[in-house]
C-alpha cells in the first residue's frame, strides 16, 4: 500500500465550471481520516465526501455541512479514486472544484506527481446490457469487447444545445 507524507501536496488553480470563480486548490493526501474537503474561505468547516453528505445531484454532485457546500465533486472524486486515494484533506477557498481540463486527467496528473501511484483496480465486465433512467435522462451500457462511448445532450439552451 502507498505510504504518503503529510508534508506533500499539490496545488490547482482555475475557474469554475458553474460559478465563474477563481479557484486555488490543494489535495493533502493523509495516512488515514478518509476524504474531507476545508473550505478555508468559510471559516474552515470540514466537509466529509460521504454519500450522506449529498445535498444536490442537479448538474453536478454537491456534498455539504449545514450551509457551507462544495459543488462539482464528480471528475475529482474519480480521480481520486482512479489513484487510490482513500485519505486526503482537500483545501479549497470556494464552493465549487475548478474545472481544469473538464475531466480527471489534471488533477490525476498532479496525484501522480506526488507518487500518489495508480494501483491495479479490479476490471468490471458487463454480462448483460443496463438501462438507468432519471426523468428524461438515461445512459445505457452494453458488453462490448472495445469500448466504445456514444454521448448526446440536448438542453433548450442554445449556449448548449444539442452536442
Amino acid at each position: 500500500m502507498q505510504e504518503y507524507s503529510e508534508d506533500v501536496s499539490v496545488k490547482f488553480t482555475g475557474v469554475g465550471v458553474h460559478f465563474g470563480k477563481n479557484i486555488n486548490m490543494e489535495i493533502v493526501p493523509m495516512q488515514s481520516g478518509g476524504v474531507t474537503f476545508v473550505r478555508t474561505d468559510a471559516n474552515n468547516v470540514e466537509i466529509p465526501a460521504l454519500y450522506t453528505n449529498v445535498v444536490s445531484t442537479n448538474s453536478n454532485t454537491t456534498i455539504g455541512n449545514g450551509s457551507v457546500k462544495i459543488a462539482t465533486i464528480e471528475h475529482f472524486m474519480a480521480a481520486l479514486y482512479a489513484c487510490n486515494v482513500k485519505h486526503a484533506k482537500i483545501f479549497i477557498d470556494s464552493s465549487e472544484i475548478p474545472l481544469m481540463d473538464g475531466g480527471s486527467n489534471d488533477f490525476i496528473f498532479g496525484l501522480e506527481c506526488i507518487n500518489c501511484s495508480k494501483q491495479k483496480l479490479p476490471k468490471l465486465i458487463l454480462r448483460k446490457e443496463i438501462v438507468l433512467e432519471l426523468k428524461d435522462s438515461y445512459v445505457r451500457a452494453m458488453p462490448s469487447h472495445t469500448l466504445r462511448v456514444r454521448a448526446i445532450i440536448d438542453f433548450p439552451n442554445t449556449t448548449i444545445g444539442r452536442q
